[in-house]
């Protein structure tokens, strides 16, 4: 090769080794250009900057909410950011025979419906807390669309509250219903004209309704079909029509169960020992205890809530037994089982024990007072009320003529020994309590000592020795409730109950003048009632819509009462005769 050829090549060379440099450099940039476009395309939250608390905000309805002369079968609605849908749940008024679908995807809503509407109706598709931004849960509460399919949309409203009959406290979720109907079967065959449901509070609202008179129930829909067709469903209503126009009254509907159609049904039989057995039913027993059906040659009865309580008179030696129940109520003869085992066996033996409250329910398991005349030791945890009684309480009927005359009692930890009286606790041939009758001290122990075989029940069971320690509680630990009502019309139908933090009735009192009191109350948290008793028989009854009874009344004080140590709550209720007769 010549000397011109070998430059020749060489800048041949130089030039490929240029090209090449540049087309990598080149490719380099582009590698480095694609892989900033790619970190760019990864959205990253910004750090810091203010939180955001706003609801989405409507941008476009197709057709526009409030719209009238409306034949479309759906409806698109469109937010000005991402949405989301807590739940598939809309409450649509009148309601739909079929179930709307809702379709929600980015920034839009979309419902349709195959139904035909109604002609000349209101027609609202209720949205609640539904709907939520995507980023942050902000709702857009209490959205409701509305079109009518006449020239006008019906603009009047209706509002009350749906309360439990028994705790009159409010209830939530209950759906409330309207009907243009007036037959009593309505609410059984047909779903509402109107239909909307009570929030936390147990409030309800009805918007956009027309002008008319309407049939209003409230009912827990328990297999949520609008129908009250389940033995188990609450209901309220008004035994009159509601005028739904421009000088509305708020509603009150009382939710009660319909007991009186449902049969009277057996729960269970239980076998507690060799001796006894429990027949348990489904709701309280009406049948009163008397003689006739107590003494029986084999058995003795007792009637309890919602139990008959049976204890045989001799230890059953055939496998089963047959109880009969000769009542309208539970007319039938029921099969017993009679099975053995070791334990029952053992059991041979009446047990007793009394009915104390424990050092807890003084307030804030306090101590009781060791200032006083005689020191209480901590130990000691059984504690009798002030004002209370002290009961003997027996796993079995004792025969009244069998209760001993007294009990040996000591005083103070052996510096006094006394006796004590027995007495019946209700008069009745057989008992299963007992009083014992003595003067006790204030903030005083006291040891009450029975004697071996000193009761003998009606099964021919003894009792074994027992030693019962406790304390006789002084006034100064309990306070006192005392309220003046602003009328005196009241009478012997009325009832006013008072209900501790468990809402267990702990005292009731007949309300014939304008004052109530209660003394020598446990503090805690108290709840004040009275009730219309207007079948005069001391207790609450529910309702029944098919007979168009309602529930008894209630009426409460507006607040809770709290019951401190050695304290009177002097209340004053601003309440008369014909406020009860409104509820």
């Amino acid at each position: 090769m010549g000397k011109r050829e070998e430059e020749f090549l060489v800048v041949a060379l130089k030039k490929i080794s240029f090209h090449i440099t540049n087309k990598l450099k080149f490719a380099i940039i582009n590698l480095q250009f694609a892989m900033l476009l790619a970190s760019c395309a990864n959205v990253v939250a910004p750090e810091g900057g203010l939180k955001d608390n706003e609801a989405p905000k409507i941008v476009k309805a197709a057709p526009a909410n409030a719209s009238t002369n409306v034949s479309t079968n759906n409806f698109r609605i469109i937010f000005n950011e991402f949405i989301k849908l807590k739940e598939q749940d809309i409450i649509v008024s009148p309601p739909l025979n079929k179930e709307p679908k809702i379709k929600q995807k980015g920034k839009y809503i979309d419902v349709k419906w195959t139904d035909t509407l109604k002609p000349n109706t209101t027609y609202t598709f209720n949205f609640g807390e539904n709907i939520v931004d995507y980023t942050e849960g902000n709702p857009y509460s209490n959205f409701k669309y509305v079109f009518s399919t006449g020239n006008v949309i019906d603009t009047l409203e209706l509002q009350g509250i749906v309360t439990d009959a028994i705790t009159g406290k409010g209830l939530e979720k209950i759906a409330v219903m309207l009907y243009t109907e007036n037959d009593d079967s309505v609410v059984c065959k047909q779903k509402p004209y109107y239909f909307t449901k009570s929030d936390v509070s147990g409030s309800f609202h009805f918007s956009y309704l027309k002008e008319g008179r309407y049939k209003i129930f409230a009912l827990k829909d328990e297999n949520f079909n609008l129908l009250f067709d389940l033995a188990n469903e609450k209901i309220a209503y008004s035994d009159t029509l509601i005028t739904i126009s421009k000088k509305n009254r708020s509603v009150n509907l009382s939710l009660f169960e319909n007991y009186s159609i449902k049969k009277q049904k057996l729960k269970a039989i239980t076998r507690t020992d060799v001796f006894s057995y429990v027949v348990r039913f489904d709701k309280k027993l009406n049948t009163a205890f008397t003689e006739e059906n107590t003494d029986s040659n084999s058995f003795v009865k007792i009637v309890s809530g919602d139990s008959i309580l049976f204890y045989s008179k001799q230890k059953p030696t055939q496998d089963s037994i047959l109880i009969e129940i000769p009542k309208a109520e539970i007319d039938t003869i029921l099969k017993v089982e009679a099975k053995y085992d070791s334990t029952m066996m053992k059991r041979s033996r009446l047990f007793v024990v009394a009915n104390f409250q424990t050092s807890n329910s003084l307030n804030d398991k306090r101590k009781l007072s060791e200032s006083s005349t005689k020191s209480v030791k901590p130990t000691i945890n059984n504690v009798l009320n002030y004002g209370s009684n002290l009961v003997l309480n027996f796993s079995h009927p004792i025969a009244t003529e069998n209760l001993p005359t007294q009990f040996i009692l000591i005083e103070d930890t052996g510096k006094l020994k006394t006796f004590a009286k027995v007495e019946a606790y209700d008069n009745k041939a057989f008992q299963l309590h007992a009083k014992i009758i003595y003067p006790f001290k204030e903030d005083h122990t006291y040891e009450l000592i029975g004697r071996k075989n000193q009761f003998t029940d009606v099964c021919n069971l003894q009792c074994d020795s027992f030693h019962i320690k406790f304390v006789y509680a002084a006034q100064k630990h309990f306070g006192n409730i005392f309220i003046q009502l602003s009328d005196s019309n009241f009478h012997q139908n009325y009832y006013a109950e008072l209900l501790n933090s468990a809402k267990q009735i702990v005292a009731k009192e007949n309300v014939k003048r304008n004052h109530i009191s209660w003394k020598n109350l446990v503090p805690g948290t108290y709840t004040v009632r009275i009730l219309v008793d207007e079948n005069a028989d001391t207790e609450w009854n529910t309702g029944n819509y098919f007979k168009h009874h309602q529930p008894e009344k209630y009426l409460f004080y507006p607040n809770e009462v709290i019951v401190k140590p050695n304290w009177d709550n002097e209340l004053e209720w601003k309440l008369k005769l014909s406020d009860i007769k409104k509820i």
